[in-house]
């Protein structure tokens, strides 16, 4: 395990950071699996190759598609659940 790796888990011990923290942190690189749905009707049922990441000033999401390899970005209501 990296230097920086090591010192990311101790900071997060010291300042109390929680498990749904930590499993943020190492789900960098991880596959999701991405559910969205609209009006109670799935409109995307896919998987990412990597991390999904957020958008700061939406709802949004993007991420790039594992089958595909393109660039997927999508807002609503998504469910994202990241594989170990």
């Amino acid at each position: 395990m990296s230097k920086s790796i090591k010192l990311i888990i101790t900071i997060c011990l010291i300042t109390g950071c929680t498990d749904a923290s930590m499993g943020k942190l190492f789900s960098l690189g991880s596959e999701a699996h991405i559910i969205c749905r609209s009006g109670g009707k799935v409109f995307l049922d896919t998987y990412s190759s990597g991390k999904v990441f957020s958008e700061k000033t939406s709802d949004g999401y993007y991420f790039t598609e594992k089958s595909s390899r393109d660039l997927i970005e999508v807002n609503g209501d998504c469910l994202i659940r990241y594989k170990k």
